[in-house]
């Protein structure tokens, strides 16, 4: 039988590693992450409003 192996995962936020920022770091990567994907999805929607009358 096979031996599995665990696969694991490392986030960085720039060149830090995500445990190592503070919690007020965190918080202003949040908000910067939300207000792009807002921005995006607005821009999207915008130019493809049959997509926006779907949902």
């Amino acid at each position: 039988m096979a031996k599995k192996s665990e696969l694991k995962c490392r986030g960085f936020i720039g060149d830090r590693p995500i445990e190592e920022l503070t919690e007020e770091e965190l918080e202003a990567w949040r908000e910067r992450v939300a207000q792009r994907f807002s921005a995006v999805f607005s821009d999207y929607y915008s130019n493809h409003i049959e997509e926006y009358q779907k949902i």
